[in-house]
């Protein structure tokens, strides 16, 4: 199933806390992002983190990828997780 995180930044951390995590962090998305893992991944505009789709077979594991990034292990990342289904709308007609 697609998966979608509203990734946070924490507010407690000032930018320059965060500078010498982001390589890690790259690394680590991209090796999820290589394992199909991770599908898509946005920087939000507001600066305040990121949005990332997912695959995963529910919500728990996707949010245990997420869990493994470096910036979440460090508290620096929280994320609001959303299981989706295909738009309702869309199966009108359909037989």
């Amino acid at each position: 199933m697609k998966v979608v995180a509203i990734a946070h930044r924490s507010e407690t951390h000032a930018p320059e806390d965060f500078a010498p995590h982001l390589d890690a962090e790259v690394d680590h998305a991209l090796g999820l992002l290589s394992e199909e893992k991770i599908r898509e991944i946005y920087s939000r505009t507001d600066g305040k983190g990121a949005i990332i789709v997912l695959e995963a077979e529910n919500e728990a594991q996707a949010q245990s990828y997420l869990d493994s990034l470096p910036l979440a292990q460090k508290g620096m990342l929280t994320f609001e997780v959303y299981g989706t289904k295909p738009y309702r709308g869309f199966l009108r007609g359909i037989s």
